[in-house]
């Protein structure tokens, strides 16, 4: 299942991925946290994908467990290759189940 807390459709989201430059600050691919337990639990085979742009006043925030979805968005991350390491290493772990 997935989940887009901000930043418009998946389409949109590859759209601005293909026109702009994600900015240095923060991380691309993560294991969320929760305050609530109840949450945690629901959602504890999730990642967080997220980003903002440079060019633009425009963020995204996606919370998934959908794997297809995961590899799907890799080469829009291998564009913004700064960040592709980082991406390719915890997808990889996600993968395995060793995420934390």
């Amino acid at each position: 299942m997935t989940e887009i807390l901000y930043g418009g459709s998946i389409e949109h989201i590859k759209e601005m991925l293909e026109k702009y430059t994600l900015t240095d600050f923060g991380s691309l691919l993560l294991k969320p946290t929760f305050q609530s337990k109840e949450v945690a639990k629901r959602y504890k085979d999730y990642v967080t994908i997220c980003g903002n742009f440079e060019e633009l006043s425009n963020a995204f925030y996606i919370l998934t467990n959908d794997k297809n979805l995961i590899e799907e968005l890799k080469p829009y991350f291998v564009r913004q290759d700064k960040f592709f390491d980082h991406y390719d290493k915890k997808l990889k772990k996600y993968v395995k189940g060793e995420l934390k």
